[in-house]
């Protein structure tokens, strides 16, 4: 067995049993890791063999959602599971009826608009999309009750200042990051990628910890392992890679261009 046979089964394993996901067997990932990084010219790191393997199993993901019986089922069931534990984590501040909800909305929306998914290795970001947004909506619709049900100025004690108006303004619009949910992935993302690093070599693994945090959804465990740096590290760079994303405008370009496909 080679080198790069044992890297695909370690980390298609990993990758598995860390997720509780089951469409595809360990050897049946770790066959079609290897088929795929076989045929480039990629580097057999963590950092490439950790997407390429999300991406493939993304990939059987969409197919098992489009297709009939117990296949489908297993699928929705595994999508369920993992944007709960992402929205009670992200969005719903462990409140799990909230999230169970959220949940709910983002389950229909992804079986209703399945087709306009087009890239298949890029359905795990398509579906958190749609948990992000049935989250606005959610988040945005409660605030305006809320308002709706607030005294007129001059009928309590104290109105709202306006520093209350702005953290209400920011729970329902999106970090420049989180527009990026709404396009999908693909080889735009790596052609993105290198056209940045040419220029700024000594920032690849901040923009890797950009990628694999908010394409990929890695953990900063997963993270930490995937790119051999310390879970601190990955703290600190992922500080300074949403930074440099809000405030570099040549960064911020390649994104918004990337985005936009």
């Amino acid at each position: 067995m080679d080198s790069l046979c044992t890297q695909c089964q370690e980390i298609g394993s990993k990758l598995l049993e860390r997720h509780g996901w089951h469409l595809l067997s360990a050897t049946e990932l770790a066959r079609r890791m290897h088929q795929r990084i076989g045929e480039t010219e990629s580097k057999h790191t963590a950092e490439v063999l950790t997407p390429t393997g999300m991406s493939i199993y993304c990939e059987e993901w969409y197919e098992c959602c489009g297709a009939d019986g117990n296949r489908r089922e297993v699928a929705f069931g595994e999508l369920a599971r993992y944007l709960y534990d992402r929205a009670i984590y992200k969005f719903a501040n462990g409140d799990s009826q909230i999230a169970e909800e959220l949940t709910q909305d983002a389950i229909e929306r992804v079986f209703h608009k399945l087709h306009e998914c087009q890239i298949p290795g890029a359905f795990l970001a398509f579906a958190n999309g749609k948990l992000w947004q049935v989250a606005s909506n959610y988040f945005y619709r409660r605030d305006r009750d809320q308002a709706r049900t607030q005294p007129l100025p001059g009928e309590s004690d104290a109105d709202v200042d306006d520093h209350e108006i702005s953290q209400i303004m920011d729970s329902v619009q999106p970090s420049p990051v989180e527009e990026a949910f709404h396009a999908e992935l693909g080889e735009e993302l790596f052609r993105w990628m290198a056209e940045f690093l040419v220029k700024n070599k000594r920032l690849k693994n901040t923009v890797w910890v950009l990628v694999l945090t908010y394409v990929y959804d890695l953990s900063t465990k997963e993270i930490a392992e995937a790119l051999n740096i310390s879970e601190n590290s990955v703290y600190i760079l992922r500080h300074r890679a949403i930074d440099r994303l809000e405030k570099d405008p040549d960064l911020r370009r390649l994104w918004d261009e990337w985005t936009a496909q």
